[in-house]
This record gives structure tokens, sequence and C-alpha cells, in this order.
């Protein structure tokens, strides 16, 4: 029912109720809970609840978790956090004692959202589940969905795409499973899960999809305007490191904006999307706008000199 936040984590960035004049802006950090008794519960369902504190939004576009004090992202402490919380949108941060080391306890931690700050432009489908792993695939897939098969598109120019496990609603990305390349949960190709791609002796999930439409006739252009795509780094070192601190201090590149809220992530050359190279990136930079992208060589199939990482572009969402 847990998992160590060491494995690869794809973080997604959600659009939602980002204003039309880029407006948003971070609540204040929030500490509702400490782990002097079994756990440091910083969730969200208490929090709608008011119990111990309350949400500073309605629909938050983003989170961040954090310890307190020290302030180190919650994702490089090394503890175990409950599966449908770490560090989660929906679920907030729980972290559970007796699910830590030998001789050790959570640490306390705060979180904080990101919340809009004017009319939004854009809202969440209903979720999608057009198909089931009972055959040789679960395809959740754009194409199907176009041509009414099993379903239908809820809008013709959707801006961004969400997808989970039917039932748990843990992230796809966060289940270990491997996805058709094109269609790892990506805008273009949705979601497509075949069976005797998985491990032996198992089988794809059942998922579910969904897309963010936007209303009217606004589009991401209309919340603001994407940047030259930024390469900083190669991976002849230690790793590529498209972080957003080197860019902030002006390190072999410079950001293109003050607040961004977006982030697009890809390989130089082949133009193939991060989340969809199957390489494994640092927790917390794994083409996410508070740290960009951070690839470690070591970190790679095969260990220190087997296989290194490729070399990576990103490129910010200002706003107007």
């Amino acid at each position: 029912m847990y998992m160590y936040v060491g494995v690869f984590v794809l973080f997604i960035l959600s659009l939602e109720n980002i204003s039309a004049s880029g407006a948003a802006s971070w609540s204040s950090w929030i500490d509702r809970d400490n782990p002097s008794g079994n756990e440091d519960s910083e969730d969200r369902e208490n929090l709608e609840k008011g119990l111990g504190g309350g949400m500073p939004c309605q629909n938050p576009a983003e989170i961040e978790c954090r310890t307190v004090g020290t302030h180190i992202p919650a994702l490089e402490t090394g503890q175990v956090f409950r599966k449908d919380a770490v560090c989660s949108l929906e679920g907030g941060l729980v972290c559970v004692n007796n699910e830590q080391r030998p001789g050790s306890q959570c640490l306390d931690y705060e979180i904080r959202f990101l919340c809009s700050m004017a009319t939004p432009t854009a809202s969440w489908s209903s979720w999608i589940d057009r198909d089931d792993p009972s055959g040789t695939a679960d395809k959740e897939d754009r194409e199907s969905l176009e041509k009414g098969l099993g379903g239908g598109m809820p809008c013709q120019n959707p801006v961004d795409i969400d997808c989970r496990k039917v039932g748990t609603h843990i992230h796809a990305l966060r289940t270990g499973q491997v996805f058709k390349k094109g269609a790892v949960c990506s805008l273009e190709g949705g979601l497509v899960c075949v069976n005797n791609e998985q491990r032996p002796g198992s089988h794809c999930l059942d998922y579910e999809i969904r897309f963010l439409c936007p209303m009217a006739t606004s589009t991401a252009s209309s919340v603001g305007s994407w940047s030259s795509w930024i390469d900083r780094d190669d991976a002849s070192g230690s790793g590529d490191w498209e972080d957003r601190w080197s860019l902030e201090n002006g390190m072999g590149g410079g950001m293109p904006c003050k607040n961004p809220i977006g982030i697009e992530c890809r390989t130089v050359g082949s133009h193939t999307p991060a989340s969809e190279t199957h390489q494994v990136f640092m927790p917390g930079a794994e083409c996410s706008l508070a740290r960009g992208l951070m690839c470690q060589n070591s970190d790679q199939r095969g260990g220190a000199g087997g296989f290194w990482c490729l070399d990576y572009e990103v490129r910010y969402l200002c706003p107007k």
C-alpha cells in the first residue's frame, strides 16, 4: 500500500484554473499536523473538512511539499509516503511512522497550493474509460475516441490530459507499467497499455483518462506564450541538468520569465517528450515547474558507465 519515493515519479503540471491573465499565486505553507502520533497527515481531505487548517482555494492547480524548517523537498528525504498521498494534488502528503526505516519516524512536513486568482479559462472533462485490458490491451487512445469507438472526445482541441488507474486513482505513470510509445499519457496519443509488453505473469491495469478543455476559444496561447527551447547542458559530465535553479542564476542560460505557469521537456533533435524516454529523473525534477528537468547518468539503466542520459531541452509558458 506504500511506495518509496526514490522510484521514477513523473510530476504532471495541470493548467487547470490558470486565469486568462496568467494570474496565480502560491498559498502560505500549511503545517496542520506533526508526526508525534502515528503519522504526519498533511492531507487534502482533512484540510477540506477544516481539521487543523483549511484549503486556501477550491481548485488548486499545483502542490509543493517540504520539511518544516530545513525546507527539503519531501521527495528528496528518502522517506516512505502513503501511495495515494505522495505530494499529490488529490491526496496531499501523508507519512506513517511505522512505515519508515527501523528506529526512525516521519519528519515534520508542510504543504502549499498554487491557486488561481481569476476566472478559469479551461475545465476538466469527466473521466473516460472506453476500454479494459481483458483483450490484448487497454486502449484509452485519442484516435478511437475521435472515431466514436467506445466513447467520444469531450472537446476538439484539449490543452492537457490526465491518466489514472480506475478505482484507486493512482496516476498511470506511477504504476510502473509500460505504455505504447506516443501514447504515454500524451495529449496527442492518449494512453495505450499492451498486455504482452508487461512483466511476465502480469497484464495491464484498467485505466481512465480526462482532458482539459478550453472554455469558449481560449487555449494555452490565451494564458501566455511559450519561450524558445533551452538546452543549457548536455550529458557528457555527471548528467544533463536542465534545472530552473541554474537558469535563474545565469548558468548556461537564463529564465525567459520570472513566474512561468507551465513547462515542457523533450529530447534535443528527435523531440521525444521526456516522459516517453523511460529514463530516470531526479525526484521532484521530472519536468516540474518548480525545479525543471534533472537527469543523472548513474541513475540510468546499467548504472555508472552503462547508459547515459539523453540530451534534453526545456521551455516555459510565460504569462501575458
